[in-house]
């Protein structure tokens, strides 16, 4: 019996969906546009609910398109856009999507690049920081809706949410964390529980 692999990105315009055979040739492939939201000026969001149904919906329009039966997908690999801020609140519940388009946090860069610190972040990270990494999300949200802030039950990337969405385990690896949130943030400070 044959065996296959799905892989799925979600980008910040589309979520892809490819099914591969065990000698890595691809048999098909789908995507969705995945809608921005922009609630105001700066501000690029996700609806969390809508893109776990964009994703089921390609996957399910793969399986279809190729006619291979599900029992033979025997591995699935996830990727998204990069940084940005998928939320869960305290019950496992999406609480919020930020897409990494953002720029609400644009004066928090400006404060952390302006701080004594920053060059020993830098080295730290070696990217130093933007609007919509991660870290610097979570301090605008804390300075700025913190009533958000306080509802925030898992910080995860938006491969992490669909990884979620798919396994109901909540994920992630060090390389996302190092580079984004990690190295900002102190240690005691930092919201992860992975």
């Amino acid at each position: 019996m044959k065996s296959y692999a799905i892989g799925i990105d979600c980008g910040n315009t589309a979520i892809k969906a490819a099914l591969f055979d065990e000698h890595g040739c691809e048999i098909g492939a789908v995507a969705n546009n995945y809608p921005t939201h922009i609630p105001q000026p700066d501000h690029t969001e996700a609806d969390l609910n809508q893109c776990w149904s964009l994703c089921a919906e390609v996957i399910a329009k793969l399986i279809e398109q190729t006619g291979v039966d599900s029992s033979q997908i025997i591995a699935l690999g996830t990727s998204g856009h990069g940084n940005g801020l998928y939320l869960l609140d305290t019950e496992l519940k999406p609480l919020l999507g930020i897409k990494s388009l953002d720029n609400r946090a644009a004066s928090e860069v400006t404060l952390l690049q302006a701080s004594k610190g920053f060059t020993d972040l830098k080295k730290r990270n070696r990217q130093g920081v933007w609007p919509s990494q991660t870290a610097v999300l979570l301090a605008w949200l804390q300075k700025h809706q913190p009533e958000t802030f306080q509802k925030i039950g898992q910080v995860l990337f938006c491969k992490d949410y669909v990884n979620y969405c798919l396994t109901g385990q909540c994920a992630t690896e060090w390389g996302d964390i190092t580079a984004s949130v990690y190295s900002i943030l102190k240690p005691t400070q930092c919201l992860l529980s992975f």
